[in-house]
């Protein structure tokens, strides 16, 4: 999902349907008596979810088993593709809706969705003002009505057999509380020789997560895109929805809240949905620019602070010295993919050299973002230097000085 243009007309003067509102004729949900209208999300309603239904073809009310939410943007040409491959799933047994969350888009979005949603009465339009895809995916937790949340981007098609691989992914796994899958390229344009799984999320990719399938507080340097990504509902209230305060890398910024809070997750090889990665995403430029936000947004939430040197997430990161707002060892990772870039280069390894090239744009915007929210002055860098040099030398000296005594107590 992202803010690009789109080929479709525009349509104005469109009124902004909230959560809870008059739905379409043509749909058959129903809630219970009382059921609150929820306008936005806030982890709890005053009515449980999971006690909602939909009328079945005999007019009996009956469970849904998962509530699939879409956040789209001025995406309405893809957005078709997506909703094609959503409607006509293969879910033999399983009730499922679809809720479109129109992201105060300017384009022919509604028209498309009460389009289709006239043939597919559990496709649902829904409307949020406020900007942002934590915002959107929010309203959409709160309107779904199933115990298990499915997320899919706007320019992304599912597997016929994707809400089915879900169910059966968390009935198989009681212990997970969400999980995702491989998001497989289309090419628009042959990928380039560098392009290999490695730099995949740049272009919206999900490939293996390595050898355990489980992801979670010990295991916490994967990340599951939001593109292709489930969760249960009991979860996403325990830790309160998505952050609002992120305009990227949510998807990272939930998880770290979710294994902080005992959760786990787990990468399913039968989830699997397709995107189409554009041309300009095939560039050198694009995923220079794309690691440097990474960096930015992974500052903000402290990222490389809470996860050790094996991946595990630290309940409470230790203090660190830090240099302009940035602790000390960001520079040293800096210092050594700047080597090895300049090294690679030298011997024309020029892949490599790209793989360094692009940490370094990550630990920049890293540092940069820091620097920014810290606000720290230029002429504080003289004292932060010496102060961590003094405690670099202070450390080996303090050790050299024990053994001394114990050699001497012997």
């Amino acid at each position: 999902m992202n803010g690009s243009s789109s080929r479709c007309g525009n349509r104005e003067g469109e009124m902004a349907l909230r959560v809870g509102n008059e739905r379409d004729a043509n749909t058959r949900f129903t809630s219970p008596p009382g059921a609150s209208a929820c306008t936005r999300w806030s982890g709890t309603c005053t009515q449980r979810r999971s006690m909602y239904s939909v009328q079945d073809e005999f007019g009996n009310k009956a469970p849904i088993h998962v509530s699939v939410v879409i956040p789209t943007y001025n995406r309405c040409d893809f957005l078709i593709r997506t909703l094609d491959s959503l409607v006509s799933q293969i879910a033999p047994g399983l009730r499922y809706e679809v809720l479109v969350v129109d992201n105060n888009s300017s384009d022919d979005t509604r028209g498309v969705v009460h389009a289709i949603g006239r043939r597919h009465p559990h496709l649902r339009y829904l409307f949020e003002p406020r900007q942002g895809v934590s915002h959107a995916r929010n309203t959409g937790i709160a309107a779904s009505r199933a115990p298990l949340i499915a997320f899919i981007d706007d320019d992304v098609e599912a597997s016929a057999t994707w809400v089915a691989a879900i169910k059966q992914a968390f009935d198989l796994h009681p212990e997970i509380d969400c999980l995702g899958g491989p998001i497989q390229p289309r090419w628009t344009a042959p990928p380039p020789a560098w392009l290999t799984p490695m730099f995949w999320p740049a272009v919206s990719l999900q490939g293996d997560k390595g050898d355990s399938p489980y992801i979670d507080a010990n295991r916490a340097t994967p990340c599951l895109m939001t593109a292709n990504f489930a969760c249960r509902r009991a979860a996403l209230e325990q830790v309160g929805g998505f952050s609002t305060a992120y305009l990227r890398d949510e998807d990272r910024e939930i998880q770290l809240r979710l294994w902080r809070a005992g959760k786990r997750g787990l990468y399913s090889r039968h989830v699997i949905v397709t995107t189409e990665v554009p041309r300009d995403r095939l560039t050198k430029t694009h995923h220079r620019r794309f690691y440097a936000r990474v960096g930015q947004s992974h500052a903000r939430m402290r990222y490389l602070e809470s996860i050790d040197a094996a991946g595990r997430l630290l309940r409470v990161p230790p203090k660190r010295t830090t240099v302009q707002g940035t602790p000390a060892f960001i520079y040293r990772y800096l210092f050594g993919h700047t080597m090895r870039l300049l090294g690679n280069a030298a011997v024309l390894r020029w892949n490599r050299a790209f793989f360094h090239e692009i940490r370094v744009h990550y630990y920049v915007g890293y540092i940069q973002a820091r620097h920014h929210d810290e606000g720290h002055a230029l002429r504080a860098v003289p004292r932060e230097v010496t102060r961590l040099l003094v405690r670099l030398v202070r450390r080996p000296f303090r050790r050299y000085i024990t053994r001394l005594f114990r050699r001497q107590a012997a």
